[in-house]
């Protein structure tokens, strides 16, 4: 079996952005390396990075253009073909691994592949890892783990299971986390190398998804306990116990509805989706007393949502289609890739749903050359876009949020708020950099073709 450790820096938190810099190292079995994929890739015209990515990954976007060679549709191209090397036309298992890739990063890669028509990899039996999961078991069921590293605050009141704080502590980082995505994947590997070694624990081999072998009871009403870290107070213990009914489950899904919040809330908001092999599930070691006072908590959950399966869980979203990439069916995603790797001039063009008219016309946006020559049609559609995406009216969440409503991509005028606020609580590294997003901002052609209207310039920034 082959594992590739990955990372990505990207310039947003939501899919809706793009990778700055990535890094792929192959691995065998011992954690040696095998191959490599590294890069950066230059900000598209689509793109205002958000300050506060700029800040964490360290990135200047004037010598980060200057360095980067390769477009996301190019830095995409290679990342596949390396991944498929690995694959050795399909007769090697091939493991994702990262540190909080599951959350994150997978579903970055995926979506930024299917929008520059490379979808084939969704037929791949790829597997995945995460080296947070076994941090977290670690935590709260390895007597011997050093707990009193993670612990921060004046009274250890704080817990940090970080890849900084981890790799900190167990003497593997001697200072700050770079944030540059090959430094993130080797300390990734660094650190799975030192669990093993110290804990005997394997990452390679770890499962996150510990409930399977208890569905069977728990569709016989029995109540599981899922145990996380103590993240509100660890001076009280390291670890709680949360008690979960199953919902309802497939062979690749499952709903489990956490009877606490049940009690509180009485609606689908205590209920969590777990995607088997890559959300995490620890079982505690054994049911605490007071279990059975739970089961009428439990038959009311079920009565209330009867009818909620793994198949209907997830209703139709109106977020911007780069965050609900799997509207698009996969029919769709054949044809988009065809139109972008086997175009057809002077062909009839295809009928296109709209949103896979719009990854296209994105794509095409993306990939225009943006100089003197450019044509009018393509300012037209990044003017569209650029009122569209950072004018207050483009939506990054697929659901609302209680008492929070959708999140929106922030306007541009929001943005330049959110860059002075880090700028006044910064140190001069930091405003060195926000000083020259600043400058990219007002010298893009986002800024150029639609900025009179989304934020004209202030005499505060003018300065």
């Amino acid at each position: 079996m082959i594992s590739i450790f990955y990372d990505l820096e990207t310039s947003e938190r939501h899919t809706l952005g793009q990778i700055l810099n990535y890094c792929f190292i192959a691995v065998d079995s011992e954690y040696r390396e095998i191959a490599r994929c590294v890069g950066d890739v230059r900000i598209s015209v689509l793109q205002l990075p958000s300050p506060s990515a700029i800040l964490a990954n360290r990135v200047n976007v004037f010598e980060h253009q200057a360095r980067a060679r390769d477009s996301e549709r190019e830095a995409a191209l290679k990342i596949l073909e390396f991944i498929d090397s690995q694959r050795n036309g399909g007769r090697n298992t091939v493991q994702l691994v990262g540190f909080n890739s599951n959350k994150f990063d997978f579903n970055f890669l995926r979506v930024t592949l299917i929008r520059n028509g490379l979808s084939q990899f969704m037929g791949w039996k790829l597997q995945h890892r995460d080296l947070l999961h076994l941090a977290r078991k670690l935590y709260c069921q390895e007597p011997s783990f050093p707990r009193e590293l993670c612990h921060g605050g004046a009274g250890g009141e704080e817990l940090s299971l970080r890849l900084e704080t981890l790799t900190q502590g167990f003497a593997l980082l001697a200072g700050p986390q770079a944030h540059f995505s090959s430094d993130d994947v080797e300390l990734t590997i660094a650190l799975a190398k030192h669990f093993k070694e110290r804990f005997g624990a394997d990452l390679l081999t770890f499962e996150s998804y510990e409930a399977e072998p208890a569905e069977a009871r728990a569709e016989r009403g029995e109540i599981v306990y899922r145990i996380e870290p103590n993240y509100a107070d660890p001076t009280k213990g390291p670890a709680v116990l949360r008690p979960m009914g199953l919902i309802n489950a497939s062979s690749k899904y499952a709903l489990w509805v956490d009877l606490e919040r049940f009690a509180v809330s009485r609606n689908r908001e205590a209920i969590s989706w777990f995607t088997k092999g890559v959300a995490q599930f620890q079982l505690a070691a054994e049911a605490p007393a007071g279990a059975e006072d739970l089961k009428e908590l439990l038959r009311e959950a079920k009565k209330e949502f009867k009818n909620l399966t793994v198949n209907n869980f997830f209703g139709v979203s109106d977020a911007d289609i780069e965050v609900d990439i799997f509207r698009l069916s996969m029919g769709a995603r054949a044809a988009l890739g065809s139109a972008i790797w086997a175009p057809q001039p002077g062909a009839k063009p295809p009928s296109r749903s709209k949103d896979e008219a719009e990854i296209l016309r994105r794509y095409k946006i993306a990939n225009q050359r943006w100089d003197d020559t450019v044509n009018p049609q393509a300012e037209k559609h990044l003017r569209a876009y650029a009122l569209y995406r950072y004018g207050g009216k483009c939506k990054v969440s697929k659901y609302e949020v209680p008492g929070k409503g959708y999140e929106m991509q922030p306007s541009l005028t929001e943005l330049l708020q959110q860059l002075r606020d880090l700028e006044q609580n910064g140190n001069e590294a930091d405003r060195a950099l926000l000083r020259d997003l600043r400058k990219f901002y007002y010298e893009s052609f986002v800024y150029r073709l639609a900025g009179a209207e989304l934020a004209p310039l202030s005499a505060q920034d003018a300065a």
